[in-house]
């Protein structure tokens, strides 16, 4: 079997990798009788060098490879048919957006192994990078904090080499006081929350949101506490998946007690939504930063107009207008 490694070719200057030289190795380790090629990338955190010191073929032609490695969605001008491809489609919650693309894939009889869809015997993913998108995700909006507030300056995270370099860099900046708040508690949610807890955050709970607190703070809310049965019955998120039309959003009255937000629920479009345009024109409403890490684009969240990039992270917007500036 022959294995192909994508450069990737959706988002500018992405450094990123489906299969590191260290995993390429062990695939090789473990099926002898595998070979793997990998496109040349100068972007890439893992240099040409890397790979070929484990005995990984460089080449830009994967046309000989029986499947084919990328993270984010191939660009549909480099696709090769009848290929099977393995990457993260964002398909499974049938979002709109993919309509187009999930039809190219059809034309070119390429069959699609979404990796979102891999689990084991009891239903558990067994690739996904949410906990990262919530650590990555804490970290640019401590970083839009420092330019908000003009209290400090933070590089770019695609600029940092490791995790530690990470965290040095948060540990020396001044906290600001500030109420944060989380949605979800999943693998992004807990990201997000180790990050907070290993710079002394304290948690809250969502009665305690209230009361005015001395230092920093955060409260993370699961979906029952703001996710309520229209005709009052008790929440589980069993019946609300099945009948999401039976409740509505309470989220706005505990938004309103915050200054930072981060969104790490999971969220279909059957869902009611959290945030709508209007609620930003209520002088109650005190969130100054948004990190959507869930990033439903025109979902829960009204300001989610659109995915940003490592390089430009951040966007305002106006409450208004209803668009970004």
């Amino acid at each position: 079997m022959k294995l192909g490694i994508l450069r990737e070719s959706v988002m500018i200057n992405d450094p990123r990798v489906a299969i590191t030289p260290a995993i390429a190795k062990k695939i090789i380790n473990k099926y002898p009788t595998t070979e793997l090629k990998i496109q040349p990338s100068s972007l890439r955190a893992f240099s040409e060098e890397e790979y070929f010191a484990e005995g990984i073929t460089v080449s830009e032609n994967l046309s000989d490879c029986d499947y084919i490695f990328g993270i984010k969605e191939i660009d549909p001008s480099l696709l090769i048919a009848t290929k099977p491809y393995l990457f993260f489609a964002h398909v499974a919650k049938q979002q709109s957006a993919q309509k187009n693309y999930f039809k190219k894939l059809v034309e070119k009889k390429i069959s699609l192994i979404d990796y979102e869809y891999l689990t084991n015997s009891k239903g558990k993913r067994l690739c996904s990078f949410g906990y990262w998108a919530g650590v990555i995700g804490a970290y640019n909006t401590f970083r839009a904090i420092g330019i908000r507030y003009n209290l400090y300056t933070l590089p770019l995270s695609n600029t940092l080499s490791h995790l530690d370099e990470l965290m040095q860099l948060l540990r020396n900046i001044p906290l600001p006081k500030l109420t944060f708040l989380i949605s979800g508690d999943g693998l992004s949610a807990r990201g997000v929350k180790d990050i907070l807890i290993q710079l002394g955050i304290k948690e809250i709970l969502p009665d305690q949101l209230t009361v005015k607190h001395k230092d920093a703070v955060f409260c993370q809310l699961t979906s029952g506490e703001y996710i309520t049965h229209k005709k009052g019955q008790a929440f589980t998120k069993e019946d609300y998946y099945k009948h999401p039309a039976n409740y509505s959003s309470s989220f706005l009255s505990l938004a309103e007690k915050a200054d930072v937000y981060f969104a790490c629920h999971y969220w279909s479009k059957q869902f009611p939504k959290y945030l709508q345009h209007a609620d930003y024109l209520s002088e109650k409403f005190s969130l100054k930063i948004i990190a959507d890490i869930s990033c439903d684009v025109k979902g829960p969240i009204a300001s989610t107009l659109r995915e940003s990039t490592p390089e430009k992270h951040l966007y305002d917007y106006n409450p208004i207008s209803k668009k970004e500036e």
